[in-house]
């Protein structure tokens, strides 16, 4: 009968390459270190840390005076940057960077709008539910299928002038410093704002418009104006005699609040009655409703046969301009959606003359109103 098996350690054979300290056996690692046999290893002991106070650091060098651009420190120009990946600061008219009371808001490129699931819609309004942006519509019984805007257009007064200091326009709204980002076509007679995503570029070194998506409500519902305004007045060089009055309505009762003067602060907000301000989405839905108004007979009959020609030329590429699918955010396009524009006859945006972009407004301080800049 064979003796029990019995296991002996293998013996410990020297050899040059291995450091004779680690042959010794070592107990359990997680007794702390002052327990553990004194060993002969060069390396630091893996129960010490070897990032202590008494490393040095190194001394400071003359090219990097100011290595981390704190906001508790200026900015040294002895700090040296590779220009290849720098970013000139944008040119300022105004001698000084001013803070931007608009915050970057969050945007979701992959959101959608939940669709109209009652009846009764008009398919051919040209403001969809999803650009609802309040819950009322103070024109109801004079303008139809407009939208949900708190803000109506109201009979033109006299501006008045305003001091232009500590005065902010939306970034989209403020045509001093376009950027070209914001894209609005005044002629679609379907209400859809959008931003540019990505440009592409032409043989000739050019950039066009690649691809866009509707813009953000979030940043559509943001003020026009810092200080917030209840009362507005915008007008197109080129439509001096259709000015655009923006003015709050209530709620209560429908009607227009009258006594619009631009740039003056709203007596209901002094009184407490807490007004909301005019937003972006408030400019541009008063803008398309003013400008997508029909004509009167004797607005046209003071037209030049010349001035009938251009603009029966632009009331037909209106029109045609719904017979193909296209227009970004949706609508409805085809013959039919065609043929009821067309039956609507002329408006006051066929007198642009084809200048249908939007290009953000300019503060008129001599007059206290907005110029509508288009292209």
């Amino acid at each position: 009968m064979s003796d029990p098996f019995v296991y002996r350690p293998p013996t410990n054979f020297g050899s040059g390459y291995i450091n004779q300290s680690y042959s010794t056996p070592q107990t359990s690692p997680y007794i702390p270190a002052t327990v553990l046999p004194v060993s002969g290893s060069p390396y630091h002991s893996p129960y010490q840390s070897p990032y202590r106070n008494s490393i040095p650091l190194p001394p400071s060098s003359p090219n990097n005076a100011n290595r981390v651009l704190f906001p508790s420190t200026g900015y040294d120009p002895a700090t040296t940057f590779d220009p290849i990946y720098s970013r000139p600061r944008r040119p300022s008219w105004h001698g000084h960077a001013t803070t931007s009371p608009y915050l970057a808001a969050t945007e979701d490129p992959y959101s959608r709008e939940r669709r109209r699931s009652f009846g009764g819609a008009d398919p051919y309004s040209p403001y969809p539910y999803a650009w609802a942006g309040g819950a009322y519509d103070a024109y109801a019984a004079t303008w139809p299928n407009y939208g949900g805007s708190s803000y109506g257009r109201v009979s033109p007064l006299q501006g008045l002038p305003h001091s232009p200091s500590q005065f902010h326009l939306h970034p989209w709204l403020n045509a001093e410093d376009w950027r070209g980002d914001f894209l609005f076509d005044l002629s679609s007679h379907h209400f859809n704002p959008a931003v540019v995503v990505s440009h592409t570029r032409r043989p000739d070194g050019s950039l066009a418009i690649d691809q866009t998506r509707q813009a953000p409500m979030d940043v559509m519902m943001q003020q026009a104006t810092v200080p917030g305004l209840t009362r507005l007045r915008v007008v197109c060089e080129l439509l001096p005699k259709w000015p655009i009055d923006i003015s709050y309505n209530a709620q209560s009762d429908g009607m227009e609040n009258p006594g619009s003067i631009a740039f003056r602060p709203d007596p209901l907000i002094t009184s407490g009655s807490h007004v909301p301000p005019i937003t972006f989405l408030d400019v541009l839905l008063c803008i398309h409703r003013s400008l997508h108004t029909r004509i009167t007979q004797t607005d046209w009959a003071q037209l030049s046969p010349v001035e009938e020609e251009h603009v029966s030329r632009a009331y037909t590429q209106r029109c045609r301009a719904l017979a193909h699918s296209g227009g970004f955010g949706g609508g409805v396009y085809g013959s039919d959606a065609e043929q009821a524009v067309r039956n609507q006859g002329v408006k006051r945006v066929d007198f642009l003359l084809g200048k249908v972009w939007f290009r953000g407004c300019r503060v008129d301080w001599s007059d206290g109103i907005l110029r509508l800049m288009v292209s």
